[in-house]
């Protein structure tokens, strides 16, 4: 006979499990990010709303209950000055009122170019890392029940202009690519602005952005 006792720990401990997995964080390169493999495993600091020190740029997966996905999908890119992610309030919630509405989401950790001794350039790190992302996305559409062709890139502040160089530089696959991800296009099929800042937006807007 169960007791009481074994029953309640029988009740708890499988939610506990599956609450402590939490979404999953995927590296966008395997072995981190080309030039810097070297800092991959450096650890990310963390406080409440933000994090620093990312030298291994990821995404973390959000993905809708699947009698409400829609097959679209989008890659969010939180502000913070590049400095600093505002990872919960504009990446992490974000996700999840995406998931709401049927929408696959990724928030995109990139590399932070003002942060103390960063050794990063505004305008190629963070482009890679968007770009990157993008690919990523791709390649694993048909595990996470996405449209290859409906994958767009929402910005904030800061992660608008992350989300602007990677549309306005859209750079389509390398046939001959050694990683097939770098094969697929890293073109956002749509993107969603939200009080960006001004890099990465061109006077004139490219034909194939």
């Amino acid at each position: 006979m169960l007791t009481p006792k074994f029953l309640f720990a029988a009740l708890i401990i499988p939610s506990t499990i599956f609450a402590a997995e939490g979404p999953q964080q995927i590296p966008l390169w395997t072995n981190g990010a080309p030039g810097f493999e070297d800092r991959r495993n450096e650890p990310e600091r963390a406080e409440s709303y933000w994090v620093r020190n990312i030298h291994n740029p990821s995404i973390t997966v959000f993905l809708p209950p699947k009698d409400k996905a829609t097959g679209a999908a989008v890659i969010v890119c939180a502000g913070g000055g590049f400095r600093e992610l505002v990872f919960k309030g504009e990446g992490v919630e974000p996700a999840r009122y995406l998931n709401s509405i049927g929408v696959a989401a990724f928030a995109l950790k990139y590399r932070l170019v003002r942060e103390e001794g960063s050794p990063y350039s505004i305008q190629k790190h963070p482009r890679e890392d968007g770009q990157r992302a993008m690919r990523l996305v791709r390649s694993r559409a048909e595990e996470w029940g996405i449209d290859p062709n409906r994958i767009g890139i929402m910005g904030f502040s800061a992660g608008g202009e992350v989300a602007s160089m990677t549309v306005y530089n859209p750079t389509e696959g390398d046939p001959d690519a050694m990683d097939p991800i770098d094969r697929l296009s890293a073109r956002p099929d749509f993107q969603i602005m939200i009080y960006p800042g001004p890099q990465g937006i061109p006077e004139i807007i490219p034909t194939n952005a």
